[in-house]
């Protein structure tokens, strides 16, 4: 008998730092984390998957929710000497925006951003600071959308920091998250096709004429009076395309975390928000729904079973495999770390 579990995602659950920063969240955050903690404690663990590392250009999160959405890696990829890991495009754009794009139609976003250069390398701007509104940002997508349209892509807003593109020119580019790419030089992060490769030189062209285009309106000494900091480029992530478009309504993701990943005391206050909102809500009705919360680190991620959804797949086991997950369970239990957030995190 097939069971219907709803799946929520946590993004950015443990802080990522060194150690002493670590510790820190952990002092700081232990003791306000009751309904976290009183799940971790009556719930399932179903195991950890780990982060295959740097070269992976997708959050864990990112490509958790990829697959749960129904995204699922060609078999026989085209491989790059020096970028095999990351050779195929994660097309959250597409994946995200389901039948409300044609089916294998290639999509990604694009975000407006504020560029860092310095004598050493030319970073991005966190997109927190940005602080863009939308009369902004509809004003410089429109100063932009008649080159996308020469280009044959189709330009298109959505919010102030994600518009849409669409159009064969984006087929076979392999873009990295924003997540992972902002405060890091750009040199490092820059799309590629195995398959396509007259694309990625279409986009940094794109690009270059974006940052020069983007001095120009209003717009730019507008911010610079208010004291905000001026859109001087652009930044494609999510890119790709899926030929069929599949439900992914059982999996919910959060990304308050994350929304406040680059300021400790923010992100603080937003995982006191989340114990006592989401994982309070999750608390209670796990007792009766079948639930999985998966909690992403920057290094992979951790789910836990529901008691209802433990009780479910526990009446199709025989009373021998009940005994061993019963076993494992509550061992794992009196051996996993006491601290939050930390113990989140894959060990």
């Amino acid at each position: 008998m097939s069971i219907s579990v709803r799946q929520v995602l946590i993004a950015h659950a443990t802080w990522h730092g060194d150690a002493a920063q670590v510790q820190a969240m952990d002092l700081a955050l232990n003791s306000k984390l009751v309904n976290t903690r009183a799940l971790l404690a009556s719930w399932r663990p179903l195991g950890s998957s780990h982060h295959s590392g740097d070269s992976d250009w997708a959050s864990p999160s990112e490509r958790f929710w990829a697959q749960a959405a129904g995204w699922l890696p060609e078999t026989s990829p085209a491989t790059d000497s020096d970028n095999s890991e990351r050779s195929q495009p994660l097309p959250l754009a597409a994946l995200e925006l389901g039948d409300q794009l044609p089916p294998n139609l290639p999509a990604a976003w694009l975000s407006p951003v504020h560029v860092l250069a310095s004598m050493n390398d030319v970073r991005l701007s966190h997109p927190n600071h940005l602080q863009l509104s939308e009369a902004h940002s509809n004003t410089l997508l429109e100063a932009l959308k008649p080159l996308c349209a020469e280009d044959g892509v189709d330009l298109s807003y959505v919010a102030p920091q994600r518009w849409l593109l669409a159009g064969e020119r984006l087929r076979g580019i392999v873009s990295p998250s924003m997540s992972l790419a902002y405060d890091q030089p750009i040199n490092d992060y820059l799309p590629f096709s195995t398959s396509h490769p007259a694309s990625p030189q279409w986009l940094r062209r794109l690009q270059n004429e974006a940052q020069m285009l983007f001095y120009t309106p209003p717009v730019h000494d507008e911010r610079l009076a208010l004291g905000l900091q001026p859109v001087t480029g652009i930044w494609l992530h999510g890119a790709g395309a899926i030929a069929e478009h599949r439900d992914h309504s059982h999996i919910s993701r959060n990304n308050e975390l994350a929304q406040h990943a680059h300021q400790p005391f923010d992100w603080q206050g937003a995982w006191a928000a989340l114990d006592a909102g989401t994982m309070a809500t999750l608390l209670g009705q796990g007792q009766t729904q079948a639930f999985e919360v998966c909690f992403a680190s920057h290094n992979g991620i951790t789910r836990y079973a529901s008691p209802a959804l433990s009780a479910a797949q526990g009446a199709n086991k025989t009373p021998l495999l009940q005994r061993l997950s019963h076993t494992i369970t509550h061992g794992w239990r009196r051996l996993a770390p006491t601290l939050l957030p930390s113990a989140l995190a894959p060990q």
